[in-house]
Order: structure tokens, then C-alpha cells, then sequence
């Protein structure tokens, strides 16, 4: 296995490693290979004789791979497929009504521009164009031959967003088993140091510590099979006394300790369960922005922690960066998998940084059996092959655990196919799944920052602001900042419709809106206006929510107050300011690319600024 630094990257596969590009023959089926994240290939097979019948696409079979199948993994390769299949489809269409058989000598405008009348009533059609345009380029053809793309992609769905009440109890809940195991982890070294033999007299079998001790020394930490266990007399005599008694303490789904009785559950002391991992996966799920597949994947034995740039004051004391693989999103194919890392401080005990040293205290025990299986199984010549293969590939995971199955780990799992089943589980316990948890994370910062599409970007460490946009739309996000503004919109109409600036009027109306006396002088003072042309009821003090960055006693630094701020007021002289914002981010509109100005930032603001500008259009 290749060597680590302290980002966290593994040595590029050596180049005889690497996936050669086939030479593709007259066969239908041709072999790929694709990389999922560090060494990990993907082996698969794409059909090419379903393009026999179609000479264009049959006589540019190799170029076709290259374009659209060569290391590209199974789920693209399947998309793939399918377009062409939609292709094929049309150019059997246009060689129905000729004579003669199409090829790329022959080919003319007036045939490849039919295909966007041909894909007209598809939902994919917006994708389908420039597919059909990577496969002219594909087989050489000329560029006058591709056809613009006149469909545009219909608005994404909006995606459904858990409160942050919700990750709260969550993580409680996590928080309250996580505590559990760690107690247990500190009170099995402590029993462990002074257990003796709980046949003799003097020792007994109430002791918790005397049954570990004969687990350990007597039974054997390899865990043998049951008709094993039955077939050694002097195990057997004793294994009715050791079910009597309750084992390592865990949680039930209500969050209560509990203790099971038998030799399994002695054996919990050693080695983590299933359901104990899951506790420090829901931590790391929602004290990082990182993805399922990202944490599963993390080991042991590597540098996975760097020092902080910045000194923070902060009662959790020293903050690092802990480092994580990315396995997702666009990686290349043949390279080192991308580090991503998440700021924790270091003291904490549920941060990221304390919850990664804890899990390499907890497995180190079944790290240590692990290692042991691997060096009996490479001394003996009979042993399988696959099973040391497999110890090998996961004596390093993080995330070791061991069921009633053997022992296995959280990435092989993972990398293997779906979350497993305890994993889920236990997640929807918590109210939470792991699908949607980076994605409520990411839109409830992108909410507390004043709608501000960097701080996702930053914090996701997506290379492509278009990702970050899909996080950003999301429904309880964009929901509350509506919602804000829409209160603070209809008590301004109130003070617009007054007309004539009568100080009195205007007095009788903020007391009904329930300003304190001190608050009302700050509103009707021209001193008070923000950057959005209202007024503030208490610029050195902004209510929760949009006070981020501003000390105590100071101007209210964010001045977000087009997203709802309850201090917020406009007035009927605010219009001139407001006509000069609404003229400089529709200029801006214009000159930003198309990825910020559908963001939903610079556009929701500007809607907002349209209704306030017609409301005072009205009042004049």
C-alpha cells in the first residue's frame, strides 16, 4: 500500500498499475476498468454490438468507447449507453427514409440538425443535444455539422430540508449513546488490569473483571464457532455459568443502557458491535460537511490531522484540520483521491478530531486479531486466498467492527454497494438519514450566512459552483427568509401608505408594531438607514440570527435586512435608494455568469427589492 502525508493523499497507482486502454475488435463486449477512490477498481463490460445495425456508429465503434465508456464507472457508463441507444434510434430513423447508407463522408446539416426535433418530447432533451454533439466530435465530424442546443433544463426540485431542531435532538441522541461506549471503553481497561480466574473460589463468576479474564485468556479472543465452542469440555462446562451474567453495556432504541447476558455479549468488551459504530458516524455526519462515503472510508496508520492557520479564542481551545478522503463527485480517475478536511478543535470529546481518536482506541483490539488472522493464515499454504485478501484490505479501516457474521468493516461495506441496513437503521432512529444530512448542513449555513453561495462552496470544497447551488435550494432555507421578509414587507406597507411624512402618524403605528420608545427615535432618524434603503430599529444591537460577525456594543456588521431582519423598516423616502440598488444588481445580473445568477441569492433579492419598489410607486 502506498505511502500517506499529512493531507492525507496515497501514491499514485505505479504505471503498471494502471488501466490500459483496450483494443477494440470486431467483439460486442469490451472490458473496463474505473477507479471508485484510492486503489479501489471497478471491473465491468460495455456491449458494443448493439450498434452493430447502425454503420455511422458501428465503423466509429472505437472512438465511441473512448468518448463515452473508457474508465468511466458502471452507473456512467449505463447513462451512456442509454443516449446512445437514443442516437442509434435516430439515425435508423434517418436511414429509413434514404436509399443509401449514411457514413461520415455523407454526412449534412440538414441531418444532424433534425435530431433536436427528433428528441423534442423527451424529458432528457436538454442532456440529449449535447450527447449527440460529443458523438459528432467523437467520430470527426465537422464542426458546422453541430446543432445548438435550444432546451434549457426545467427548474430543479426543490429539496426538502430537516429543521436544525431536528439535528439538535439528533445529535443529543448521538451524543447519549456515543457516551456509553466511551464509558465502557475506560471501564473495560480498568476491569481488564485486576481480572483472575473466575473457576477458582477466591475469584467467583459475579465479578465482571474475572469474566473477562477467562473471555481472554480461556476462550480465546479469535471468537470460534458455537460446535467449536461445545466440542472443548472444559469451555463447555463453563459457558452456562457466563451466560448468566450481563456482558458490555450498550443502548437500546429509546437511548437506555442495557446489558445482554451470553458470550457474545462478553465479547462486546473486546470488540465493537454493528450498532456501536453508528453513534460516531452520525457525530461526524453532523459536526462536518462531509458525505457518507467520505467518513466510512477513513483508516488508521496514516497522518490524518494538521495544525490550525489561526489562532481562535475559544473555550474548546486548539482547532486543527482533520483530514478525510474525497471518494465522490469529480475526481480523477487514475490519481490520488482529493483530501477534504473539517475544522474541529481538539478538546471536545463529540468533535471530529476526539470522536477519530476514540474509534482507534475502540478497534484496536479487533486490529490486533485481525493482524493475527493474517499472519496464521499467510503461514499456512491450505489457507484461502480471498480471506487473507480480505483481512489485508480492511486491517487498516477505521471502522472495524465485529458481527455474528465475523468481522468486516464500515468501508469494505460501503464500497461493496449500499449503507448497510444497522447503519440505516439506527441513522432513522436518530431522525436522521445519511443521504440528506450533508445537504441540510450545507443549507442551514448557507441560510445563517445571509444566503451567501461562498460559504457553501468553501465548506463542501466543491470545485464547481454549480454543485453548490444544488445544496443552497432548499426548501426550508429559502422558506424562512420568505417568510421573515414577507412580515417585515407588509408592517413597511403600513408606514408607506402614511404618504405625508407626519411624524406623528408614523409614531402610532411603530408603537403598534411593538417598537419601544428609544427604538421608534432610531427608525425616524435619517441616521438609521442600511445599505437595502430601510431604516434600523437598533443598529448596534441585530436580533439572533443576523448578529454573525458583529461584536457586542458595535454596528451591525452583516446588514442583511432584505432577508427579514424584524428591525428592518422601510419608508415612502426610501425609494430613490431603493431604485439605485434595484439598477446596480440588475447591471450586476447581467455581467455575472449564468451559475451565480441562478443561484437564488442575487435573484431572491432582487424580487424582494422590486416589491418594495412598486409598494412605494404606489404611494406617490
Amino acid at each position: 500500500m502506498g505511502t500517506r502525508n499529512r493531507k492525507g493523499r496515497f501514491s499514485a497507482p505505479p504505471p503498471s498499475e494502471r488501466p490500459k486502454r483496450p483494443i477494440i475488435s470486431h467483439s460486442d463486449s469490451v472490458p473496463t476498468v474505473s477507479y471508485r477512490g484510492g486503489r479501489v477498481v471497478d471491473e465491468h463490460s460495455v456491449h458494443l454490438g448493439e450498434f452493430r445495425d447502425v454503420k455511422l456508429m458501428w465503423d466509429h465503434r472505437a472512438a465511441l468507447f473512448t468518448e463515452f465508456f473508457h474508465n468511466s464507472p458502471p452507473s456512467t457508463a449505463k447513462n451512456n449507453t442509454t443516449y446512445l441507444r437514443v442516437i442509434k434510434g435516430y439515425w435508423k430513423y434517418q436511414q429509413s427514409k434514404l436509399t443509401g447508407t449514411i457514413t461520415l463522408s455523407s454526412l449534412n446539416e440538414h441531418q444532424t440538425n433534425g435530431f433536436v426535433q427528433y428528441v423534442q418530447s423527451r424529458r432528457s432533451r436538454h442532456v440529449l443535444v449535447p450527447i449527440f454533439n460529443r458523438f459528432l466530435r467523437a467520430i470527426g465530424a465537422s464542426a458546422r455539422l453541430l446543432v445548438p442546443n435550444p432546451y434549457s433544463p426545467s427548474e430543479p426540485r426543490v429539496k426538502k430540508s430537516k429543521s436544525i431542531k431536528t439535528y439538535r435532538r439528533a445529535l443529543k441522541r448521538a451524543k447519549i449513546d456515543a457516551e456509553v461506549i466511551r464509558n465502557r471503553l475506560q471501564c473495560f481497561h480498568h476491569l481488564r488490569a485486576r481480572g483472575a480466574d473466575p473457576r477458582s473460589e477466591a475469584a467467583g463468576w459475579t465479578l465482571p473483571e474475572n469474566r473477562i479474564w477467562f473471555v481472554e485468556n480461556v476462550i480465546g479472543l479469535s471468537v470460534p464457532r458455537w460446535n467449536v465452542l461445545k466440542s472443548n469440555p472444559e469451555v463447555s462446562r463453563h459457558l452456562h455459568d457466563l451466560g448468566g451474567f450481563p456482558g458490555a453495556m450498550s443502548t437500546d432504541n429509546l437511548g437506555k443502557e442495557i446489558a445482554e447476558k451470553g458470550y457474545l455479549a462478553h465479547v462486546r468488551w473486546f470488540y465493537p458491535q454493528p450498532d456501536d459504530i453508528v453513534p460516531f458516524v452520525a457525530l461526524l455526519l453532523l459536526r462536518t460537511p462531509l458525505n457518507l462515503m467520505s467518513i466510512a472510508d477513513a483508516q488508521v496508520g496514516v497522518d490524518w490531522d494538521s495544525p490550525y492557520y489561526f489562532n481562535m479564542s475559544s473555550k474548546n481551545g486548539e482547532f486543527v484540520f482533520v483530514w478525510f478522503d474525497k471518494v465522490r463527485g469529480r475526481v480523477d480517475r487514475l490519481d490520488d483521491p482529493n483530501p477534504v478536511f473539517t475544522i474541529s478543535p481538539k478538546t471536545p470529546w463529540s468533535f471530529p478530531y476526539q470522536v477519530r481518536k476514540f474509534l482507534e482506541d475502540l478497534t484496536s483490539e479487533l486490529r490486533l486479531e485481525v493482524k493475527r488472522q493474517i499472519c496464521t493464515l499467510s503461514a499456512d499454504e491450505a489457507a484461502s486466498v480471498e480471506e487473507l485478501n480480505f483481512l489485508r484490505s480492511i486491517e487498516n479501516d477505521l471502522f472495524l467492527y465485529r458481527s455474528y457474521k465475523g468481522i468486516n468493516s464500515l468501508r469494505h461495506v460501503m464500497r461493496a454497494g449500499n449503507p448497510p441496513l444497522f447503519l440505516t437503521e439506527g441513522l432513522k432512529n436518530y431522525g436522521i438519514s445519511a443521504g440528506e444530512t450533508r445537504g441540510n448542513n450545507l443549507a442551514h449555513v448557507y441560510n445563517l450566512s445571509g444566503q451567501n453561495l461562498v460559504s457553501i462552496h468553501m465548506l463542501a470544497v466543491h470545485r464547481d459552483k454549480n454543485l453548490a447551488i444544488l445544496y443552497a435550494r432548499r426548501e426550508a432555507a429559502v422558506k424562512k427568509t420568505e417568510e421573515l421578509f414577507r412580515h417585515i414587507f407588509n408592517n413597511s406597507i403600513a408606514l408607506i401608505s402614511a404618504n405625508i411624512f407626519d411624524i406623528e402618524n408614523l409614531k402610532l403605528i411603530l408603537e403598534a408594531q411593538e417598537f419601544s420608545e428609544s427604538q421608534i427615535r432610531t427608525l425616524l432618524s435619517r441616521d438609521s438607514i442600511a445599505r437595502w434603503g430601510n431604516r434600523c430599529a437598533n443598529p448596534r444591537k441585530p436580533p439572533k440570527g443576523f448578529d454573525q460577525g458583529t461584536p457586542d456594543g458595535e454596528l451591525c456588521r452583516g446588514q442583511n435586512c432584505i432577508d427579514g431582519c424584524p428591525n428592518a423598516r422601510w419608508f415612502s423616502d426610501s425609494r430613490v435608494h431603493v431604485k439605485n440598488l434595484l439598477s446596480s444588481l440588475r447591471l450586476r445580473l447581467e455581467t455575472v455568469p449564468h451559475a451565480v445568477s441562478s443561484s437564488s441569492s442575487l435573484l431572491s433579492k432582487i424580487s424582494r427589492l422590486e416589491l418594495i419598489d412598486r409598494a412605494l410607486e404606489r404611494s406617490e
